[in-house]
């Protein structure tokens, strides 16, 4: 059981990574996006 438990807490810790990455991902993406004029494709 407690393996269990902080194997969840490591899959919650790791989305939680993954999300930081995505949204500062996108957050670089879309100014370049802009910049090379693929604005309407990247959505």
């Amino acid at each position: 059981y407690h393996l269990l438990k902080s194997l969840e807490n490591c899959m919650d810790s790791l989305k939680e990574q993954i999300n930081i990455l995505e949204s500062a991902e996108a957050r670089l993406m879309v100014p370049m996006g802009e910049h090379m004029g693929f604005k309407g494709e990247m959505h």
